[in-house]
């Protein structure tokens, strides 16, 4: 018997994930990672073209074709009628050009853009597998201490209407009675609908299939949570916004370079052959081509408009910023709000479990009826219920704290999971 126990609870589990696995394949799995990845990858290469043009551009051109036409003079004409080869290279090289620096210096702004991109979804991704996975948690909790609840109203129905068959219990009180048996049920049957959506969600979060979830429970040891330091400035997504204010002020600058001189160097050779054998010209060439900007209004209009723009990105750092700090101090405080609610809770409990004890004792000395002591049992479930509830928000605070500091990382995920998660719930197997 125990042996069939021991495959069956290994067959339950055996598609089940951790929060570790999840992540993990997140990390594999998910579309816009790997989009984001190739996103880098095009801004490496777009950063080695903005290098190449300090290198010199070379071509070459060729043709070949009918030559025909004639010379005129009064006393006769000289016709010429034959083929002719041309061709011609040409190099430049720059020598100075100012813009120049400002495009490798974007194109390396956007490389980093582009990693930073990728770092800040990975960290929304992160906190929301991590979220949806603890609201999966809390609800195994739920189903499982909801199941016992319903059982015990199943057995309330029961016992009063033995004793309303004996006229020892009201008709209202098996009303009730009936009533709290449909709400556990419903309960139930919730709770598990929710844990569908769960599973559903994290299975598009990794784009693979999750039967289940691993862990059934939250420790008490979110009691003990202590807030890490933590600097917003190191938020990706605040990093984004400041590396926005850098790209707007160097466009300021690039803009700005086009009022600048440049100066090229310019070689060409070409040669052109007749096919009468007699015509051949050639041609060399070198050159320095100095093009001086003196005036271009659009010009000037344009770079009033990549100031009002860094202004706009500035500003718009600034209120990201102001945002991230507030959600910093709320999620702060909310955290120890839940950790006393938590210590509250415990408290409640006790009083609620004590109660119980004292309840039952006066149902068997027949000083309270049957439907008191089931009540204290529903108030002892329901007390242990908003224990659960407060445990999952309090942790989900506490990974949305990791998240707006920055230090939310796959190491955090696995350290929630190893600190915080237990596999067996205290209130008994939600698969039952």
């Amino acid at each position: 018997m125990r042996i069939s126990l021991l495959v069956f609870f290994m067959i339950s589990f055996a598609g089940a994930q951790s929060l570790e696995d999840i992540v993990l394949k997140a990390m594999q799995n998910n579309y816009k990672l790997k989009s984001l990845e190739h996103s880098i990858k095009a801004s490496k290469y777009r950063k080695q073209g903005a290098m190449s043009n300090f290198f010199p551009s070379l071509s070459a051109s060729g043709s070949y074709g009918k030559d025909k036409y004639h010379y005129e003079y009064p006393t006769r004409k000289i016709y010429y009628d034959s083929s002719v080869t041309s061709y011609s290279i040409s190099m430049k090289q720059p020598l100075y050009e100012p813009k120049i620096y400002a495009m490798i210096h974007e194109t390396k702004l956007k490389e980093k853009y582009a990693k930073l991109q990728k770092e800040a979804f990975t960290n929304d991704l992160l906190r929301e597998i991590t979220n949806t996975y603890i609201e999966g948690v809390s609800l195994r909790s739920l189903i499982a201490l909801s199941q016992k609840k319903s059982f015990n109203n199943q057995k309330m129905v029961r016992d009063i209407k033995r004793k309303m068959e004996l006229h020892l219990a009201a008709k209202s009180d098996y009303l009730y009675a009936i009533a709290k048996y449909e709400q556990a049920k419903s309960d139930v049957s919730q709770f598990r609908l929710a844990l569908q959506n769960v599973i559903r969600k994290l299975s598009l979060l990794t784009n693979d299939i999750i039967d289940d979830i691993t862990f059934s429970d939250i420790s008490d040891s979110v009691l003990n949570i202590e807030l890490p330091k933590t600097d917003i400035e190191k938020n990706p997504e605040l990093m984004l916004y400041s590396l926005n204010t850098s790209i707007a002020k160097n466009e300021i600058q690039k803009r700005r370079y086009q009022r600048y001189p440049s100066l090229d160097l310019s070689v060409s050779y070409g040669d052109t052959v007749s096919g009468d054998s007699i015509t051949r010209r050639s041609n060399s060439r070198a050159f320095l081509e100095l093009n001086l900007p003196i005036f271009n209004a659009p010009l000037n209009h344009s770079i009033k408009e990549a100031i009002e723009l860094y202004n706009s990105a500035k500003y718009d750092y600034l209120d990201r910023k102001n945002n991230f700090a507030i959600q910093k101090k709320q999620s702060a405080t909310n955290i120890v709000s839940y950790q006393k609610m938590l210590q509250a809770d415990n408290q409640n409990i006790e009083s609620y479990a004590t109660y119980l004890k004292k309840a039952k004792l006066s149902y068997e000395n027949h000083l309270i009826s049957i439907i008191d002591f089931y009540k204290a049992q529903n108030d002892y479930y329901d007390a242990v219920m908003q224990m659960i509830k407060h445990k999952k928000t309090l942790l989900q605070e506490y990974v949305n704290y990791l998240s707006i500091g920055g230090k939310l990382d796959l190491q955090q995920a696995v350290m929630i999971q190893f600190l915080y998660l237990k596999k067996r719930s205290l209130y008994g197997d939600s698969n039952d």
